[in-house]
């Protein structure tokens, strides 16, 4: 077979690479320790978390939370991913659930993750109320 001199000279190849690889969230952490009791994650103050993402094919902007209330109606957010990380912040007076995802620039989609399952709480309280207590001594005493 012989080469023609249209074979020789400067070519361009192009090459197709496909993403198909999801992104991957790492370890939350927590802006304080939060309690853990009857297995709820519990705290006083607003909780922000941290959301680390490795994404290493075509790229994501960031994540996509969702915030339960109990008895109350679901709300879907977007948080920004810096250098690696995203943060939510869980205000104060809540009690419910925070589940997470991350979708990359080609639509893979993350394994979910919900904030305290890693402390093996299915919820977060977050609330600053004391509680009322009231004492009733208005009671006549036993007589024997």
């Amino acid at each position: 077979m012989a080469i023609s001199t249209t074979d020789i000279g400067n070519k361009t190849f192009y090459a197709k690479w496909t993403d198909d690889i999801a992104p991957v969230i790492g370890m939350l952490r927590y802006s304080y320790e939060p309690a853990s009791l009857w297995h709820w994650l519990i705290g006083k103050d607003s909780l922000t978390i941290t959301v680390p993402v490795t994404e290493e094919g075509s790229g994501a902007d960031g994540i996509t939370y969702t915030i339960t209330p109990e008895g109350g109606t679901a709300k879907t957010e977007t948080a920004a991913i810096e250098n690696g990380e995203a943060e939510i912040t869980v205000s104060a007076d809540f009690k419910g659930t925070v589940s997470i995802v991350c979708t990359d620039k080609e639509g893979n989609v993350s394994a979910g993750v919900t904030v305290g399952a890693g402390l093996d709480a299915p919820g977060v309280i977050i609330e600053d109320n004391a509680p009322d207590i009231v004492i009733k001594a208005d009671r006549t005493p036993l007589r024997q």
